[in-house]
């Protein structure tokens, strides 16, 4: 009956059923772990679906009469050899053995048919059929050529770990007849040619490195090539539209021109892939968030403005973020970008290009209207056309932005903390990015500021420590130079006549941040060490003014000396601090300088000294 034996452990013998056996129901011996012969009497006249899924016997004996059901044996062919049948030539025959594989005839209504229903490990290439059902084909390692000419339908799984294929073309098969996970596993697989609609998984094929699209491809599905670790090369067809969530996560791509008429990217449709460069086209309309997430190596980007949306379909402010698009814990390290229009997008909204540090090169389309508030919030660009569509007033509030230019329709509105916006509708600057062994420097050779030389930040990934190494002929460090650099665990810093202060954000979340040493720094700017958690060590020397937040959440610092050379505290310096900490104050309670905040220790429970000494 139904389920019988569902489950049972039938090992290391030949398994044969009692001869007056009629009928054999769903689910009765599947996954029972049948590991020899399976030997069903020849008056059976029916097997239940899924009666022996997921066994894995070397021979099967089975009468040609009986009626299969659904996924009868699912899954089976892993180390089946032989298939025998019996009763071949009485009554109506339901099955046939073709090339090792059994085939279903008639279905159980006694319709045409022509479906693979399990295939034999010996088998070595595939039979004329119109169907090919769920996990058909499971394991059987010696198939190596696959002829799928007339193939109208593939289930799920039907060539999971057949590690004998190295090569496949898939014929036009509608989406509603593409199983999932259908070539997951095969991992000798090097070229795929593609022709149905909708793409089938190679997931985990690890070999594969060429895939080619027909014209009959509209979708690469979910997951399509995910863990592909050797795909390099795509040739595209002329009518792909939708690159599905993680179609091409983990692979080798290192370049790739997406198809003119795509017109929607899922989330996590390149995730970590190395491109170093990427065109979008114009035709797109959808970007879901963290698209590009983990590509770290791309350093140019040119695409249109359009909104990216997360897993329900939400559009994020319509605008346009960066952000979003291209990570959710990793990093940018987007260097030039090209945003051309689709006449849709409006606006630049909050946050659109936050995070983008490295990002010197941003070049907007016409179009944009409206430039919200917060849209380069640590974003490191040098140099940015404003489009002359856009009429409100822009606020470069934290960001790193040196040089605007066509202002004449726009004015600029909250310049608190930026590092400095010059206008150039009037000079015709000569500018140069030095990306050097440790730092990057933009110069200004030619016009009105030439000489000016600003230190953008580290140019790669790997410093431990600045130790008094800044160049001397650097004249300004931007806001947030060094903001949520990993790895950075010292700083020694002496000023010179250009460089007297730690600007706005300049180490702001550097989390491995330990010692800190100062000299002819007269002026911390607000947020200067901004949840530094590790910084155990700061020794202020020179400094006169301490802006707030400064040293917000720095937990790890167990206590901090601040001697009469500070004559300016601005309002919760020290927010977060707790009991255990300590806070030198070299004079005393009722010699506090006009020039420190009465809320100088806001939301802070650290020990106050008064007259300490050094």
């Amino acid at each position: 009956g139904e389920s019988a034996f569902d489950g049972a452990y039938i090992v290391n013998s030949d398994f044969t059923l009692p001869t007056s056996l009629q009928t054999i129901g769903d689910y009765a011996f599947s996954n029972s772990k049948i590991s020899n012969s399976i030997v069903i009497p020849s008056i059976v006249t029916e097997i239940g679906e899924c009666a022996f899924e997921v066994n894995h016997p070397t021979s099967l004996t089975l009468p040609a009469t009986a009626k299969l059901g659904d996924f009868a044996f699912g899954a089976c062919g892993e180390k089946l050899n032989t298939i025998t049948l019996t009763n071949t030539s009485s009554g109506t025959q339901y099955t046939r053995v073709e090339n090792g594989c059994l085939i279903r005839i008639k279905t159980p209504d006694g319709e045409e048919d022509s479906t693979l229903i399990v295939g034999s490990q010996a088998t070595s290439t595939l039979p004329s059929v119109s169907t090919i059902g769920e996990y058909a084909l499971v394991g059987c390692k010696n198939l190596t050529t696959t002829d799928l000419t007339g193939v109208e339908s593939i289930g799920d799984s039907a060539f999971k770990n057949c590690t004998g294929l190295t090569s496949v073309i898939i014929p036009n098969i509608s989406s509603e007849n593409m199983g999932s996970n259908v070539f997951d596993g095969c991992t000798n697989i090097t070229t795929a040619e593609i022709n149905s609609s909708t793409t089938p998984s190679f997931e985990g094929c690890t070999k594969l490195t060429e895939v080619t699209f027909g014209d009959n491809v509209i979708t690469v599905s979910n997951n399509s090539f995910s863990g592909c670790t050797s795909l390099s090369t795509v040739n595209w067809g002329e009518n792909i539209e939708t690159i599905c969530s993680s179609a091409f996560a983990n692979t080798a791509l290192t370049s790739v021109e997406l198809p003119d008429g795509l017109n929607k990217i899922d989330s996590y449709a390149f995730q970590n892939c190395k491109f170093t460069s990427l065109v979008i086209p114009d035709s797109i309309r959808v970007l879901k968030d963290y698209a590009l997430n983990g590509c770290t190596e791309l350093k140019e980007l040119t695409m249109p403005f359009v909104a990216t949306t997360d897993d329900n379909g939400n559009v994020n402010e319509y605008c346009f973020l960066f952000g979003n698009l291209m990570h959710d814990t990793g990093e940018i390290n987007l260097e030039s970008v090209k945003v051309t229009g689709n006449g849709v997008i409006k606006e630049i909204a909050t946050w659109a290009f936050y995070g983008c540090a490295k990002l010197f090169s941003l070049e907007i389309c016409e179009g944009i209207e409206n430039i919200s508030d917060y849209a380069f919030v640590y974003c490191g660009v040098c140099e940015l056309t404003i489009p002359s569509t856009v009429r409100n007033s822009i606020s470069f509030r934290d960001s790193k932005i040196v040089l605007l230019r066509n202002l004449s329709n726009v004015s600029i509105g909250w310049i608190e903390n930026y590092a400095e916006v010059i206008n150039n509708n009037e000079d015709e600057f000569v500018n140069e990015i030095n990306y050097g062994e440790k730092y990057i420097i933009y110069s200004i050779n030619q016009g009105t500021y030439a000489g000016r030389k600003y230190l953008l930040g580290f140019s790669k990934s790997g410093f431990a420590e600045i130790n008094d190494d800044i160049p001397n002929d650097v004249t300004h460090i931007v806001t947030g130079a060094f903001a949520h650099y990993s790895g950075l665990e010292r700083v020694i810093i002496t000023g010179n006549e250009n460089i007297e202060s730690i600007r706005y954000l300049m180490f702001i979340r550097c989390y491995d941040l330990k010692y800190v040493e100062l000299h002819q720094i007269t002026e911390m700017e607000n947020n200067s060490f901004y949840e530094c958690k590790s910084l155990q060590q700061v020794y202020l020397n020179d400094v006169t003014v301490i802006g707030t937040y400064s040293f917000d959440n720095c937990y790890s610092l167990s206590e901090i000396y601040l001697s009469n050379n500070i004559t300016s505290m601005s309002s919760s310096v020290f927010v977060g601090w707790g009991p255990s900490q300590t806070i030198k104050i070299q004079f005393a309670e009722n010699a506090i300088p006009a020039g420190w905040d009465s809320g100088w220790n806001n939301n802070c429970n650290a020990q106050i000294i008064w007259g300490a000494s050094a």
